[in-house]
């Protein structure tokens, strides 16, 4: 569990690095292939967390009302978080930034959810689930 905890922080770190590069464009640079490379590492890390984080979580929340209630509240959160991000690559791919009157307000609505996001999964998710599983061993 500690290595793939290992691995989804350093996506956080890349998908931070992303949002900052995308904030960083001026006008008339095409966004298209930094929103598709973006795009493609969320999807990615979503579906590793979802086999490697979600799947023991729900295990564990058939033994734990504590696990259970996190995994509700951690779920629910990540699902607004993905839909947000679906519907920011969908209105802005193949555009650029001229084209884009919301595309710097849009943006950093996405990466303050993004990064809240970043920060639950650090600050709680993680610690809780690596401690859970010291006591299940």
């Amino acid at each position: 569990m500690s290595e793939t905890i290992e691995t989804l922080r350093k996506e956080h770190e890349q998908i931070c690095r992303d949002l900052d590069e995308l904030r960083g464009l001026t006008e008339g640079c095409p966004l298209e292939s930094v929103i598709e490379d973006l795009e493609r590492l969320i999807v990615s890390h979503v579906s590793r967390e979802d086999v490697e984080v979600y799947g023991p979580l729900r295990k564990l929340a058939t033994l734990s009302s504590e696990a259970d209630a996190f995994l509700t509240k951690s779920r629910q959160d990540l699902e607004y978080v993905k839909i947000s991000a679906l519907i920011f690559f969908e209105k802005y791919r193949g555009k650029s930034p001229a084209m884009c009157g919301d595309f710097k307000k849009d943006l950093e609505r996405l990466s303050g959810k993004i990064r809240a996001r970043i920060d639950l999964e650090n600050r709680e998710l993680f610690p809780f689930l690596l401690n859970f599983w010291k006591t299940l061993k």
